[in-house]
């Protein structure tokens, strides 16, 4: 975390970075988008390397600049995204309520964040994609993960 520096969009309080990982196909960029730009798409189009986000929001009356660092899911890319750990104040583990496989691989990518990211970095676990019919992942089930890993916070969202 960064205070009272001159960014980009004007002065700011705060400054943080976020990490968003998970597997490919969760819903990671639209999460951003959404989050960023307040636009979503329903296109796939998988991040190749990562996507630099910023903006700023307030909070309790401070200015606080946001960089999200919006990682590929690829496994073949997976050996890249370990440099974006560094600094960061936060990482967002991603998986999609409807893929069983992207919920099991959540101690991949736990296992990467506490090797290569700070230890004072916060872990968030988001369970994406809750409007879709086809779930395979319960809620039950991202409640008992938080609670076995112990991860910071947990909350289930849909990017539309």
């Amino acid at each position: 975390m960064s205070s009272g520096k001159n960014g980009e969009s004007g002065k700011y309080d705060f400054s943080f970075k976020m990490i968003v990982i998970g597997d490919a196909g969760v819903g990671k960029s639209c999460l951003t988008n959404r989050a960023s730009k307040n636009k979503y798409t329903s296109d796939y189009s998988p991040t190749v390397g990562f996507e630099f986000l910023t903006f700023t929001t307030n909070v309790d009356n401070k200015l606080v600049k946001l960089q999200i660092w919006d990682t590929c899911g690829q496994e073949a890319y997976r050996s890249l995204i370990k440099n974006f750990y560094r600094n960061a104040s936060l990482a967002i583990v991603v998986y999609s309520v409807e893929n069983l496989q992207s919920f099991n691989d959540i101690d991949i990518w736990l296992k990467q964040v506490k090797t290569f990211g700070a230890s004072s970095c916060k872990i968030f676990l988001i369970g994406n994609k809750i409007d879709t019919d086809e779930r395979e992942v319960s809620t039950e089930m991202g409640i008992k993960c938080k609670n076995d890993f112990f991860f910071d916070c947990f909350m289930e969202t849909s990017a539309k």
